[in-house]
């Protein structure tokens, strides 16, 4: 599974989204009116790997994820980018998917990213992961 389906996942089990196709998207910006409201999550470039040489020869990913909230309106679009931000940012890992994660640590606060032709705003971050 890709980090930012598995960061959705971690968000909505953390109630802070409701369900992915609901409120949460991967990958992808969905169009309509009723997914004004809605939080993206794009896998991106991260860091390179770290490679432990040894018995089992491990390599430790580090993924990238970046986090967008649309919103029309600003305040709204900010204060949940803030709590996905607030929820997320140093968490301490665990098994989603599958996957081991270490961590999650966001690079920034969120930030205005841009707006669209309908007049809706977009608030990003973008986050850093270890997976093995």
């Amino acid at each position: 599974m890709s980090a930012a389906q598995d960061l959705a996942i971690y968000a909505i089990a953390e109630g802070v989204l409701s369900g992915i196709g609901n409120d949460a998207f991967i990958n992808h910006t969905p169009s309509g009116v009723e997914y004004t409201e809605s939080v993206m999550f794009y896998d991106i470039a991260g860091n390179p790997p770290d490679r432990c040489f040894g018995e089992k020869n491990t390599i430790v990913r580090h993924p990238g994820v970046q986090v967008q909230v649309r919103s029309s309106d600003q305040e709204t679009a900010c204060t949940l980018a803030e709590s996905i931000h607030a929820e997320i940012d140093g968490w301490g890992g665990g098994v989603i998917s599958g996957t081991t994660y270490g961590y999650c640590e966001a690079l920034q606060e969120p930030y205005f990213l841009k707006s669209d032709d309908s007049d809706n705003v977009y608030i990003a971050f973008d986050v850093i992961m270890s997976q093995s």
